[in-house]
């Protein structure tokens, strides 16, 4: 789903990388990366996020807080494997 959408921006399961080809003169090719994702991930995952991206969400400032800590371990984890 686009970044537009509050409710799925960060979700890992959203978050992929893409060609600039399909991402900026695609458009992203929403459906094509969708059926993507449920072969990779699991079936109905892209109609999973495109019910979730339709829903309201409000991030409190505390949730950002909390996943920029989780995002940094994560970036430490991944940096400490390459070393």
């Amino acid at each position: 789903m686009s970044r537009k959408h509050l409710s799925t921006r960060w979700n890992e399961d959203n978050v992929q990388v893409q060609c600039p080809k399909c991402n900026l003169f695609g458009q992203g090719e929403q459906y094509t990366f969708g059926k993507l994702l449920d072969v990779r991930i699991d079936e109905g995952t892209a109609d999973n996020l495109e019910q979730l991206a339709r829903s309201t969400t409000k991030i409190m400032r505390h949730e950002y807080e909390d996943m920029i800590k989780e995002y940094k371990k994560k970036l430490k984890h991944v940096e400490a494997n390459l070393s």
